[in-house]
Order: structure tokens, then C-alpha cells, then sequence
């Protein structure tokens, strides 16, 4: 009888603790009338949804899982009983010149309920503040205490270059974008080609200009000395 009463009490708590920070980053919508922009909206939720997955309290779950609820007509309790979590981050986005504005709301997927929701406007330049402070806001809503090594990865900047940032993003955009299309990987090659010009320390768009090369080898698309 201890034993039979004891167990499910140990067990409770601990899957209390693993659920309670559960999180799916939505698609987020394009608020602006330039359709060239969509590449922005896309990208600002894979960066935000790579931001909240460095700090370890939270459970995040991959854009491939969110993205078949792109333009759905379910509910929040019904998506977060299908994914699986308990919190749900929707927003909107839009670049117009130098300015960004992005809307977000928190909500109980348990519930329906709105916990959270503020509008952010920043100068283009500022996106990485931007990210940074939006991955600390929701850290706080769901009062979770970061740990300094947290905030220094969430801080982190991958150039100093935020025009290259971009072109990296857009890049980003494309490889996410059906595999089996010539202009997708075009695009994104150039936009990464864009990147390293821009700023020749920049890590993370080399790496992804190699993989598109490699793509563009394997697909048979160049089979040129540079690829």
C-alpha cells in the first residue's frame, strides 16, 4: 500500500515540471502588403522559436511540427492537446524600410486563455535586441529565472552586420522552401553569397552557403570546381 500510494505522488510532480513549460511557436502573418517580405515573418519566428529553445526550462517544439497549423481554423485548446504543449506564442510581423513591428500574444492552451501580449517596434538595425528581449519577456511571463549562461546565449550576436543578418535570413527562408525546386536554392545561394560579402567573419552564413553548394552538386545543378 506505501509503495501503490507513494509512486503516482513522485511521478505527478515530475511530469508537472516537464509539461508546465511546453511551448509552440505558431506561423506567424504578414502584416505588410509586400508579399517580398514574407521571408521576414518567416524567419523572425524560426529565430525567436531558436531563442526560447536556449533556455532550458522550456520545452520547444520544431517548426515542422507548428507549420501545418499555417491559416488553420483550430482552436488553441486543439492545437496544444495535438502538439502536446501547454502554451501557445501567435503573432505578426512586418518590415516597412527600417522599421520592424512585431505583435505577439502568450495563451494557455489549456484554457484558451490570452496570459500575455505587447507590440514591439524597433529600427531594422535592432533585431537582435529585438529577439533577445522578446525571449526574456516570455521568460518572465512564465516566470522562469534565467541562468547567466542562458542570457549569454540568448544574447549572443552571430555578426555585427545586420544587413548581412538579413540576407541570411532571406537565404534561411529559401531552404526551408520545397527541396526539389532550382529557384528556392538559387535564391537562397545568393542571398547567403550576400551574407558572407557583407561581413567575411560571418559563421553561420558560410556554413549554409557550403550546404547549398552541396545541394546544388547533388541535385545536379553545377557541377562546377567551385561547388
Amino acid at each position: 500500500l506505501i509503495v501503490i500510494n507513494l509512486l503516482p505522488r513522485n511521478k505527478q510532480p515530475q511530469e508537472a515540471i516537464i509539461l508546465d513549460k511546453s511551448i509552440a511557436v505558431l506561423p506567424f502573418q504578414n502584416l505588410s502588403n509586400d508579399s517580398s517580405q514574407i521571408y521576414f515573418c518567416e524567419a523572425m519566428r524560426e529565430e525567436i522559436l531558436n531563442h526560447i529553445e536556449k533556455i532550458n526550462l522550456f520545452s520547444v517544439r520544431s517548426r515542422t511540427s507548428t507549420d501545418q497549423y499555417r491559416n488553420t481554423t483550430k482552436n488553441s485548446v486543439t492545437i496544444g492537446q495535438e502538439l502536446k504543449v501547454n502554451y501557445l506564442v501567435e503573432g505578426s510581423v512586418s518590415l516597412i524600410g527600417n522599421e520592424m513591428k512585431i505583435w505577439l500574444q502568450l495563451i494557455n492552451a489549456r484554457t484558451d486563455e490570452h496570459i500575455w501580449s505587447d507590440d514591439f517596434i524597433r529600427e531594422k538595425r535592432q533585431i537582435f535586441e529585438l529577439q533577445t528581449e522578446i525571449a526574456k519577456t516570455l521568460a518572465a511571463e512564465l516566470k522562469t529565472t534565467l541562468t547567466p549562461e542562458e542570457i549569454e546565449n540568448i544574447e549572443l550576436e552571430p555578426t555585427k552586420n545586420t544587413e548581412a543578418y538579413h540576407a541570411y535570413m532571406k537565404g534561411r527562408f529559401y531552404t526551408n522552401q520545397p527541396h526539389d525546386d532550382f529557384n528556392h536554392w538559387n535564391q537562397a545561394l545568393k542571398s547567403f553569397k550576400e551574407a558572407v560579402d557583407l561581413d567575411t567573419t560571418f559563421g553561420l552564413a558560410y556554413a549554409e552557403l557550403a550546404k547549398t553548394y552541396a545541394v546544388f552538386y547533388n541535385l545536379r545543378y553545377d557541377f562546377s570546381d567551385s561547388c
